[in-house]
């Protein structure tokens, strides 16, 4: 039973810590738009002349000179990922992606942890 509660924790742990750092980092209760109603985000729906909002999103970003934007080599990883899913049309990448990055890869890695706990068990009890 033990071993499914530490299972368990494994997968849902780092979806938790994504709740809670984005919970732990707004600085301000901001709203925006979303099909007419109110909704709480991160960013304001105004234009602010010190940093990028939503408005940058939906009427094309002013901030340009002020942003400096290094590409590393997340970047370079993130960009032959996005290459390998071979999609040009929005939708079908917006489905690949969440497909891909969000379901298939943290279960492969869910999936490679749990085989080595198990390896380590194993490895443990016959020794």
């Amino acid at each position: 039973m033990r071993k499914w509660i530490l299972y368990f924790a494994l997968l849902t742990s780092p979806f938790l810590l994504m709740v809670v750092v984005n919970q732990a980092t707004k600085t301000k209760a901001y709203t925006v738009h979303v099909f007419g109603e109110k909704v709480s985000a991160l960013n304001t729906d105004d234009s602010l002349p010190s940093q990028c909002t939503w408005d940058c999103h939906t009427n094309g970003c002013s901030h340009r000179d002020q942003n400096v934007i290094s590409l590393g080599p997340i970047d370079t990883l993130r960009s032959m990922i996005i290459e390998s899913l071979g999609v040009s049309n929005g939708d079908t990448y917006q489905t690949m992606n969440i497909l891909v990055l969000v379901i298939l890869w943290p279960l492969l890695m869910f999936g490679l942890v749990v085989a080595n706990i198990e390896l380590f068990r194993n490895r443990k009890k016959n020794a």
